[in-house]
């Protein structure tokens, strides 16, 4: 049985990653997770691998390789198909105080539209927005291939917003426009060394970037 689920596993990767060093990374930390039992370093050697939203489904794959008693704690970590699960988020605006939240990406950029940012006790995160969230879709129009213009004229020119969201919990980074995009977590690992300083920090220096 055991035999059959690493084959499997090993399939599966062959097919997310092509590159052979990324995939020997993958292996290793695995191997050094089963000497040391040390779920943070795994999922901080994880992330390193699993660097865009296209690979998450690799989180899913490695969890039959992860003993019963670190499965628990590893669901709560990384992202799971179930947080991923699409959800509704309404927003209303009274009068001309802010919704309380800020967005990047766009079609230019050659990414979706991402909340970047939710101001604390505002409408936004009171409705349960998040930051590293992926929006979907607003007042019923698909946004995939909008400019990052375009949204923030449709989120500015109506006082109701409904928006269909994912919990991704990755930002799209790119300092200028012909810098190649690349991907950071939102949240710290827990028990990880960057952990005691919190999101708030990380989400801040992303803030300072201009795809937003």
């Amino acid at each position: 049985m055991e035999k059959q689920i690493a084959r499997q596993f090993r399939q599966k990767v062959q097919a997310q990653l092509e590159d052979e060093s990324e995939r020997d990374t993958l292996y290793t930390s695995l191997r050094q997770y089963h000497e040391s039992m040390s779920l943070p370093e795994l999922i901080t050697d994880l992330r390193k691998v699993v660097n865009s939203p296209d690979r998450m489904e690799l989180f899913e794959d490695v969890r039959p390789l992860i003993p019963l008693k670190h499965q628990v704690e590893y669901d709560k970590i990384v992202p799971n198909r179930l947080a991923r699960k699409a959800r509704i988020v309404k927003l209303v605006k009274n009068g001309p105080d802010s919704l309380g939240f800020s967005l990047r990406g766009g079609v230019e950029h050659g990414v979706g539209i991402y909340v970047a940012h939710v101001v604390p006790s505002s409408p936004a995160e009171i409705s349960g927005l998040r930051v590293g969230d992926e929006v979907l879709r607003i007042n019923g129009y698909t946004v995939d291939q909008s400019t990052h213009e375009e949204i923030v004229l449709l989120t500015q020119s109506t006082s109701y917003i409904e928006m269909k969201i994912r919990h991704i919990g990755m930002l799209p980074i790119k300092r200028t426009r012909t810098d190649q995009l690349r991907w950071e977590y939102v949240d710290p690992v827990p028990g990880s060394p960057e952990a005691p300083n919190g999101t708030a920090l990380l989400v801040s220096n992303l803030l300072q970037l201009p795809l937003s």
